[in-house]
């Protein structure tokens, strides 16, 4: 590799800065008029080139990226070279909470319970096969209960969503 110039090398921590950045930009390309927070876009990429790792004096490392048109024009030996991946991953914590978490139900399962009791359908229905098991189950990105009606033997013989807030009860009904 000596034949190569050192101002081809690169210095890793500039190289590593000058990616994210990239990868920073295409997020924010990506999401150029949607109300989406960028770091949400991409969770994580992967980029992994061949290079020459050398170090200056003061322990700095510097890399040369190495194409395969160079290795085929020969002078540069294959196992000498170095595989450089790097992860970017965007961390969950750095994301707004609405974005990752969203708000927990405003009624709770009893309540759910209690209601669906009362549905005549299910007061029918509990009168011809017995007692019936009622699992309501929250589905927070909709805001709204699935409610899983089922007999002694396990089968659903009956599902409903319900909303959770109760000024939305009426209309979802």
């Amino acid at each position: 590799m000596a034949d190569k110039s050192s101002s081809s090398e690169i210095d890793l921590g500039a190289f590593l800065k000058s990616a994210g950045q990239s990868l920073s930009e295409a997020q924010e390309a990506l999401v150029a008029g949607l109300e989406l927070p960028t770091r949400m876009v991409l969770s994580n990429a992967e980029m992994e080139i061949k290079v020459a790792v050398s170090s200056d004096a003061k322990g700095r490392m510097t890399i040369q990226p190495i194409s395969a048109q160079d290795i085929r024009r020969g002078g540069i030996e294959p196992d000498v070279l170095s595989t450089l991946r790097v992860s970017f991953v965007g961390p969950v914590g750095e994301a707004t909470p609405s974005a990752v978490t969203p708000a927990g139900p405003k009624r709770n399962p009893i309540d759910i319970i209690d209601e669906v009791h009362k549905y005549p359908d299910v007061t029918k229905l509990e009168k011809v096969l017995g007692g019936l098991d009622i699992k309501p189950s929250y589905v927070p990105d909709k805001k709204r209960w699935l409610v899983s009606v089922s007999d002694s033997d396990g089968r659903i013989v009956r599902e409903l969503v319900l909303a959770d807030d109760i000024e939305e009860k009426k209309v979802a009904r």
